[in-house]
């Protein structure tokens, strides 16, 4: 008889739930969206109820349609968004909205602390800055002090939708590892962060190992969702970590290239890695026993989407009509030039002031011109933060692409000529759920470790080789972009 692992990827705008029988094939998909609440520049927060009511929906379709099939569900894999965090009440109940990973509302603690932030980062795998979830909540225990107190746990949203699930209460090492608070050597949180940040060890959750059964479905949520009593859930880890396993970055010598609502690069490491000038992140991978360095860009699709939103006729003209105008305009953009730091800048150097731009503009430019800025802008970070990475992990073997943007063919192109190098873009568009789900099968025996489980992964990959003209454009670009950025710095 067939049976199926219910895959479960909880992202920022969307959350998507896939049957994949035990070699690896999709049987079923299905997903629901809503956008974060964006209050203000530095305020994005959402209801802890809607991602409660996502979760209930997908699981519960998954269900349905497994049920109309005749396959069982053996198992639930679950993947997420990584630093945000919420206050609930020994019950489970929210006290407070969720605290979204752009929210920069906790900058102020950051600068309060800025003195302390290379011991955070040699402790920890990342620096002082809003995006991590124990300055979110420091800042939480400093401006809702009433809700702090009253808190059982400060949780993340996978920490939360676990035990609404299970009822066990427990947040695994890759999300520890984007905290600030979980020292990267020992896997346990870290007496010193904590002192530092002024938080209690008792309202975090206990840390345990990814790709590891975190807990059994109770008795209610299995019959809100027409799932078995009991039914295993495996605690997959991290949105990034899980995308660069489904894209079959394994071992040292290969990156994978996220580029969603924000971008992300990510190498493997068999040990801890760290800068001398902090410009990238270690934490936990997906793979027990395994690292990875990771650079963070803020700001990525969502900016090609903000700019099809603001500067298109939606209904008229529609997203291939932005693709069609980016296509015409050639390799420089006419000279345009974008910092994409929409949402601030994260690596290499984690400036939470900074801002967005488009330079160098004159009336010569077109429509068409500033759509394919944006695009060298999120690919140009990338190409950066890429020579970064590979002073310390060597020069990369293979680069996997992956995310929302790789649908477009332009930026797939303009990505291999900014990095001088031929880049692979695999055949599953949903490699994030497909390492959820590989996590799974390791957990529960299907395959022996990551080599087995590469054997599941998608067959073919398209490449897209560099112009060898274009990635001298773009190289001297690059400097051109870091001078001016310099310069925009005490703007």
């Amino acid at each position: 008889m067939m049976e199926a692992v219910l895959a479960v990827d909880v992202g920022t705008s969307n959350m998507r739930g896939i049957l994949y029988d035990l070699d690896g094939n999709m049987i079923f998909k299905t997903s629901v969206g809503s956008i974060p609440i964006y209050e203000s520049d530095c305020c994005v927060k959402q209801k802890a109820e809607v991602y409660l009511d996502h979760l209930t929906e997908v699981v519960r379709t998954c269900g349905e349609a497994a049920a109309k099939r005749g396959i069982p569900v053996i198992g639930i894999t679950t993947t997420a968004l990584r630093s945000c965090v919420l206050a609930v009440d020994r019950e489970g109940e929210p006290l407070s909205e969720i605290v979204m990973w752009q929210d920069k509302r906790a900058a102020g603690v950051c600068e309060e602390l800025k003195d302390c932030e290379r011991q955070v980062y040699e402790h920890t795998g990342v620096r002082l800055y809003p995006v991590f979830s124990g300055v979110k909540a420091a800042w939480m225990k400093r401006q809702m002090p009433d809700i702090y107190k009253k808190a059982a746990l400060i949780a993340t949203v996978a920490d939360y939708l676990h035990y609404k699930m299970t009822g066990v209460w427990a947040s695994d090492y890759t999300y520890g590892s984007r905290t600030g608070l979980m020292n990267i050597r020992d896997l346990e949180w870290d007496d010193q962060m904590l002192r530092l940040f002024g938080l209690d060890r008792e309202k975090l959750c206990p840390l345990i190992p990814q790709g590891s059964v975190l807990g059994r479905l109770t008795p209610a949520f299995a019959a809100a969702c027409g799932l078995a009593e009991g039914t295993p859930v495996v605690t997959a880890g991290g949105d990034q970590q899980c995308g660069a396993l489904g894209a079959g970055v394994m071992e040292s010598g290969s990156v994978q290239a996220t580029t969603g609502t924000g971008a992300y690069l990510i190498a493997c490491s068999g040990e801890p890695v760290l800068d001398p000038d902090m410009r990238f992140l270690c934490n936990v991978s997906a793979v027990q026993g395994q690292y990875i360095v990771e650079a963070s860009m803020l700001s990525s699709a969502i900016l090609y989407e903000w700019f099809f939103r603001e500067f298109y006729d939606e209904k008229e003209e529609g997203i291939q009509k932005v693709n069609r105008e980016a296509w015409q305009s050639p390799v420089g953009s006419k000279g345009i030039i974008v910092l994409p730091y929409f949402q601030g800048r994260g690596s290499p150097d984690w400036n939470s002031r900074a801002t967005g731009s488009f330079l160098n503009v004159t009336l010569q430019n077109t429509r068409g011109d500033f759509a394919r800025a944006l695009l060298e802008g999120i690919a140009l970070e990338t190409a950066e933060n890429l020579s970064v990475i590979e002073e310390y992990t060597g020069p990369a073997s293979k680069v996997c692409l992956s995310g929302g943007l790789t649908k477009s063919e332009l930026f797939n192109q303009i990505q291999a000529d900014a990095c001088g190098r031929t880049l692979l873009l695999g055949q599953d568009p949903e490699a994030t759920a497909k390492g959820a789900f590989l996590s799974a099968a390791m957990a529960f025996g299907i395959v022996k470790g990551p080599k087995e489980a590469e054997k599941l992964l998608a067959a073919g990959k398209d490449s897209y080789s560099p112009v060898r003209e274009n990635t001298q454009i773009y190289r001297e670009m690059i400097q051109k972009r870091k001078r001016l950025y310099r310069a925009l710095e005490d703007v």
